[in-house]
């Protein structure tokens, strides 16, 4: 007899979290999830919200992986209009201030569609576009180590080179903030959108990331982190029209987005762990999301809500963020209940085998008996967190997580359990052994 078990166990744990950091003194939000909206795409490059907040532009890579892709949405109704161009080499979106036209920085070219996505015109630059701002009857271009500015029909009114890298952009009616980034800083430089002359320009540590400019046009946000010591300080530095520091708000997390909310009093950014950030001008976070499940490629705050872009293994999407301001002080306390059911299903397998060898004769009779069992046991497990938070998030914060565990188990035993009994064979093998003898004896005579 041998006996052998053979355990195969497969477990899959699911997890939900919700991290909110406490708002700062003086201030209390209400961040709702006010809407997600799927977008057939491979990839999110960029996206904008309308100046007065009725559209939502999305630029991306389209689901083939052959084509950029345009989508102009209206949170209300869906869907306006959707564009295919030529190529992956799509790059940035920037709505006219009236918000009847929408330009796409398209490698090399300069492509103007209206709200409706009806093409306007299309002109071919010397130089790649990195980034775009539109400022009035003109549009601010970022490009490699460049910044220069383009008025309707394509043509170039000044350029200015500022470095090697890529340049962001962002502007207001009457200057242009560039940034010329480097390996260990950043210089802001601020040109006069009318003709280019340069207004001023500051530097900050570390390469910049992202940078916008203030709804009122009279500050720019500049996303940055660089290394101090053993560690890394990530941070946002508030710079005024005329190149002075007018801000600086640390995030304690490596940021990659971000965008003011349209009455200039606050700011969103997102995170490299796909978080997002609402950071207090005075220097605090209001409210943090935790990491929402994939990669923040895009954001802007606009009239409408906060906009956030996904790109992730589960699709392709748009979050909607509402957010309202609270009373200060209010305390909410949120609870997440995890449930989890397993169930485990138990196979044993029994083999007898039995041996009879009659006496006086040359005989052997050997039988083999095999049984499976199968037995099934489910339970489930629950658990709850609570924690009090001051600023709130009203994302749904309950969900169920059924998660299956099989376990089989081989064994060879020397007890019989099968559907016949170990005295009735060995009765039946005692008579079959008996008879044969009996056979033998009765030739012999």
């Amino acid at each position: 007899m041998r006996a052998s078990i053979v355990p195969v166990l497969l477990l899959a744990i699911a997890l939900f979290s919700s991290t909110l950091a406490p708002g700062v003194e003086g201030q209390s939000l209400q961040v709702s999830l006010a809407g997600k909206i799927p977008l057939d795409m491979y990839r999110i490059l960029d996206l904008e919200w309308s100046p007065d907040g009725g559209m939502l532009a999305v630029l991306g890579i389209d689901s083939g992986k052959e084509n950029w892709s345009l989508v102009i949405l209206n949170p209300g109704m869906g869907e306006v209009a959707s564009l295919r161009g030529p190529g992956v080499l799509a790059s940035s979106v920037a709505w006219s201030p009236d918000s009847r036209y929408i330009a796409v920085g398209d490698g090399h070219m300069l492509r103007v569609y209206t709200s409706l996505g009806e093409p306007v015109y299309s002109a071919l630059l010397d130089s790649p576009i990195t980034s775009l701002s539109w400022s009035g009857d003109l549009i601010a271009v970022g490009g490699p180590g460049e910044v220069f500015a383009v008025k309707p029909g394509g043509e170039v009114v000044w350029r200015a080179t500022i470095g090697m890298k890529d340049v962001l952009v962002g502007s207001s009616k009457e200057v242009v903030w560039a940034s010329a980034p480097s390996e260990l800083n950043t210089t802001i430089y601020i040109f006069n959108v009318l003709d280019g002359s340069l207004v001023s320009k500051m530097e900050i540590p570390g390469a910049a990331s992202s940078l916008d400019a203030s709804p009122s046009g009279d500050y720019a946000a500049v996303a940055t982190g660089w290394k101090a010591g053993d560690g890394m300080v990530d941070a946002v530095y508030i710079i005024d029209s005329m190149g002075s520091q007018a801000g600086y708000i640390e995030a304690k997390e490596p940021l990659e987005q971000v965008s003011w909310s349209p009455d200039g009093s606050m700011i969103a950014a997102s995170t490299s762990n796909g978080a997002l950030m609402i950071l207090s001008l005075d220097g605090g976070v209001a409210w943090s999301s935790g990491a929402l499940g994939g990669h923040i490629a895009a954001l802007d705050w606009g009239p409408g809500m906060l906009a956030a872009g996904i790109s992730d293994l589960g699709g392709v999407y748009v979050l909607l963020f509402q957010v309202e301001p609270g009373s200060p002080g209010d305390a909410t306390t949120v609870t997440t209940t995890l449930t989890e059911t397993v169930t485990s299903t138990l196979t044993m397998t029994v083999t007898n085998t039995v041996t009879l060898t009659l006496p006086g004769v040359n005989t052997t009779v050997t039988t083999t008996e095999t049984a499976t069992e199968t037995v099934t046991e489910t339970r489930a497990n629950t658990v709850t967190r609570e924690h009090t938070v001051t600023s709130t998030v009203t994302i749904p914060l309950t969900e169920t997580i059924t998660t299956t565990s099989v376990e089989t188990v081989t064994t060879t035993l020397a007890g019989g359990q099968g559907g016949i009994s170990m005295e009735a064979l060995l009765l039946s093998l005692a008579i079959l052994g008996v008879g044969v003898a009996v056979s033998l004896w009765l030739r012999r005579g």
